[in-house]
């Protein structure tokens, strides 16, 4: 039992890290979307062996959107005055400077960046290490501390706390509600104001620059 334990606490930090490391070193940002996207598909595929409750994925219920939308609303207000007192002159920037855009990151990051994520970081994190992380409070905050550490990669300190802070609201989603549905539409409504209000600026070396420059 503890030479499994040890296993997995070891192959945590490699998956953690190694790939973070690799994505800095190579100066590769551009590509962290289809590296989402083929990890998620792998990710899928090992659900299916491990016979993962494909079910679970539109679990809802009418009090958990309700919840969710009280919850969703809250943190959007907190995001636009954070945007406001600290960075005011992004504030809106992205939909005024290129609209077109906006619409195609409004209608894209959901399906290809919100949903892989939660695939990976909440679905697949919690079938392999709820075994050693038994602790609901420990097993949501090394949820959010992998998933921030996964946002090093576009060298910035704000991106890192929004990714831990959004990572504790997407893993106690996910923990209580057990739904890929209902975390991945929290994640997307909340990513998608964070873009709209001009903190998507902090991600424009990465993803965002690539599908510029693709448009």
């Amino acid at each position: 039992m503890k030479k499994i334990y040890y296993k997995k606490i070891f192959e945590l930090l490699i998956v953690t890290f190694f790939p973070t490391f690799i994505i800095i070193f190579f100066n590769i940002q551009k590509l962290v979307l289809p590296i989402v996207i083929l990890t998620a598909i792998l990710t899928f595929i090992y659900l299916s062996k491990k016979n993962y409750k494909f079910g679970n994925f539109l679990k809802t219920k009418k009090r958990d959107l309700k919840k969710i939308s009280l919850r969703v609303i809250s943190v959007c207000i907190i995001l636009f005055f954070l945007n406001y007192f600290i960075s005011p002159e992004i504030l809106l920037i992205f939909p005024y400077l290129d609209f077109k855009l906006w619409i195609v990151i409004m209608i894209l990051y959901p399906v290809f960046s919100a949903f892989p994520q939660e695939l990976i970081f909440r679905v697949f994190f919690f079938e392999r290490y709820s075994v050693i992380l038994k602790n609901k409070n420990l097993l949501i905050f090394i949820n959010a501390f992998v998933f921030a550490i996964m946002h090093c990669i576009y060298l910035n300190f704000i991106i890192v706390i929004l990714a831990f802070c959004g990572g504790i609201i997407f893993a106690s989603n996910y923990y209580y509600n057990k739904s890929v549905f209902l975390v991945t539409l929290e994640h997307a409504l909340i990513g998608n104001f964070m873009f709209s209000i001009g903190l998507g600026y902090y991600f424009f070396q990465g993803n965002i620059k690539y599908i510029y420059s693709l448009i």
